[in-house]
């Protein structure tokens, strides 16, 4: 009877190995699904970061073709001149010192008079 006393203790720790085991087997597994659902996450982060930079990089490409013109040379300048017109504009209906002048096709009204 010893044999089968042995039998049964060692059925008993085989079963409560394997119960063990059994346990340890599922921990991993929600370890490994866990894990690789962060994975997952992470790859569709990055194909998203990847997609952002890529677009960004184009705007950068084209805001680069618009800016190359415009270099210090070539590109506005940050002061410069504005044309006000010319001093006929200016002086078109004033009186020239010394009489009447024609300055171009404009006269002066005033000075016309009544030869319209």
């Amino acid at each position: 009877m010893s044999d089968g006393g042995e039998d049964a203790v060692r059925r008993r720790n085989v079963v409560a190995d394997y119960r063990k085991k059994l346990l340890q087997h599922k921990e991993l597994d929600s370890r490994l699904r866990t894990l690789r659902e962060n994975l997952r996450a992470s790859k569709k982060e990055f194909t998203k970061t990847e997609d952002d930079l890529k677009s960004l990089q184009s705007v950068g490409q084209i805001i680069g073709e618009v800016l190359r013109p415009l270099d210090n040379e070539r590109g506005k300048a940050p002061y410069r001149p504005v044309y006000t017109g010319s001093a006929v504009d200016r002086y078109a209906d004033q009186l020239l010192p010394g009489g009447t002048a024609k300055i171009g096709h404009r006269r002066s009204i005033s000075a016309v008079g009544s030869r319209f």
